[in-house]
């Protein structure tokens, strides 16, 4: 064989075969881990469709992407409606929950900007978040509020509103 002929790699084809075959999985699983064994398809849908809604998707977009998801009867703006619904409650259940359980000795306020759908517009809104630090430094979100600046008539109600519930 000439010089020019050879290549390197096995010079029998079921050796080749062989080493592209995958390897035994020794331990673990190819399940990814941020992913929720068994958890029901449904559920799943919803978690999505709430995710559109806080994004600011509109009713007929979720629709489109319910269809590319592969649900093939699409879902109507009055399911969306009632789905979202759950994440208004969860959310209210949220706000009402007691925080007398731990002592909070550090409270460290924030604003960040986000761009919310207002009347049709993207605008630019304040979400307000209250964390309590705990004694051992453990942190634990007090309240969040929307507002659409950061006035002192909006911080004073945000603070009264989290020191009530504290």
């Amino acid at each position: 064989m000439a010089l020019s002929q050879r290549r390197p790699g096995p010079r029998d084809p079921q050796a080749a075969v062989r080493e592209l075959l995958p390897r035994e999985l020794r331990s673990g699983s190819f399940f990814p881990a941020l992913l929720e064994r068994r958890r029901r398809i449904d559920q799943a849908l919803y978690a999505v469709i709430m995710e559109a809604y806080v994004r600011g998707v509109s009713t007929r977009s979720v629709d489109d992407l319910v269809k590319a998801l592969g649900v093939d009867t699409g879902i109507s703006r009055s399911e969306v409606s009632r789905i979202c619904q759950d994440l208004d409650g969860e959310l209210t259940a949220f706000r009402a929950r007691p925080l007398d359980h731990v002592r909070f000795p550090y409270i460290y306020l924030d604003a960040p900007y986000c761009k919310a759908r207002v009347e049709h517009q993207i605008v630019s809104r304040a979400v307000v978040i209250a964390t309590g630090i705990t004694e051992d430094g453990g942190r634990e979100v007090l309240g969040v509020m929307v507002g659409d600046s950061e006035t002192e008539v909006f911080w004073t109600e945000f603070c009264v509103t989290c020191a009530n519930a504290v």
